[in-house]
């Protein structure tokens, strides 16, 4: 079960469920489509009436950082001779 699904009922209000989603995109590297979990949970959290823009823009940005530092992370242990 996405775990957005399954922690909402302990999401206190709008931003309580945004910072939800936030924390279990993270566990899809950021990427809306890596977990299944991030466009369900965007659908909860646009029906609750928060405002989508914030929401996206945000979303977004984060998605594209999480791709780039774990790039970069797995170059330097790669580089370092770690789990080579």
């Amino acid at each position: 079960m996405p775990a957005s699904l399954l922690l909402a009922p302990a999401a206190r209000g709008p931003l309580g469920f945004e910072g939800l989603l936030y924390r279990v995109t993270i566990g899809g590297a950021g990427t809306p489509m890596a977990s299944t979990a991030n466009p369900i949970g965007a659908q909860i959290f646009l029906q609750s009436g928060a405002p989508a823009g914030r929401f996206w823009k945000i979303f977004l940005a984060v998605s594209a950082i999480f791709p780039v530092l774990l790039t970069g992370a797995g170059l330097l242990l790669l580089a370092l001779g770690i789990g080579a």
